[in-house]
């Protein structure tokens, strides 16, 4: 059904008509009448987009060609499950496009045609969209740096990006030793203001393979110090016993101590105590 609109709700939807599938003619006043209702009450920003994809993994039977099938979730991998990607207005939460697919496919190819659905919606370029590392595959960023959108997501540490943190880095040490790092500072819970992060940006070319396209794409390196804190807490509390535990590996010549002799072995026993307490990388052994 192709419906006029009102120019208050044209103004509001930004489209001089609206074509609505439904099985009775009533929702159709009430689902515009709540949309106008809604732009009256409430100005919700319309530039800041987050897309994500949820496996929903349950008891039921694959079918050949069926919305459910044994897929990507890691937790659950023999459970049959489909795979909902959804893209909503940030920080409201309200969906403006949800996909449902068979649980088989990868996340990768999913991003860009919710991205389009939400932009052909909304009307309007100019748009921030938000996601996890997924979402920096690099012709999802293509994608929006064509109708002049904007992104934002955390690299991946695969590729060109683990190659260059290390110089990232060490330049974040040298800015931080010299003042020059930008700072952002936050209330805690008891009215403070504390450092919240701090870090820098650089400007970098990027291109799309195959594409003559190149868009100019700003990095950010930030640290933050709560996460680091309780990162190097975490390690002091598992250092003692895994140090123990090593320790036990060796212990002083003496009735009913029983020693491993054979290097290999030693080395075996030192990595399974490595594991087991998740100091990989904290423990050398000359």
């Amino acid at each position: 059904m192709r419906v006029q609109l009102a120019q208050q709700a044209q103004d509001l939807l930004g489209k001089s008509d609206l074509v609505i599938i439904t099985e009775r003619v009533d929702d159709v006043a009430l689902l515009i009448g709540q949309m106008v209702k809604m732009g009256e009450v409430y100005a919700w920003p319309q530039d800041l987009m987050r897309c994500d994809a949820t496996p929903i993994a349950g008891a039921h039977e694959v079918a050949a060609g069926g919305l459910l099938q044994c897929g990507q979730r890691k937790e659950e991998p023999t459970r049959p499950q489909s795979k909902v990607m959804r893209g909503s207005l940030d920080p409201l939460g309200m969906p403006l496009a949800t996909n449902v697919l068979s649980g088989e496919r990868a996340d990768e190819g999913l991003d860009i045609p919710s991205i389009e659905r939400m932009r052909s919606g909304l009307c309007k370029t100019g748009l921030l969209f938000v996601g996890a590392c997924k979402r920096s595959a690099l012709d999802i960023r293509a994608s929006r740096a064509r109708p002049q959108d904007w992104y934002l997501s955390p690299l991946p540490l695969t590729g060109a990006t683990a190659e260059a943190r290390e110089a990232w880095i060490s330049e974040g040490v040298t800015q931080g030793a010299s003042g020059a790092l930008a700072q952002i500072f936050r209330p805690n819970d008891r009215g403070q203001e504390v450092l919240a992060a701090q870090g820098y940006a650089f400007e970098r070319r990027c291109g799309a393979q195959g594409s003559q396209e190149a868009w100019t794409e700003r990095v950010l390196v930030v640290r933050s110090p709560l996460p680091t804190h309780h990162q190097a807490a975490g390690w002091e509390k598992r250092l003692a016993p895994a140090e123990t535990a090593r320790a036990a590996l060796t212990p002083p010549r003496g009735r009913g101590q029983r020693q491993i002799t054979a290097t290999a072995g030693l080395l075996e026993a030192i990595d399974r105590v490595r594991t087991a307490h998740r100091v990989e990388g904290w423990h050398s052994v000359i």
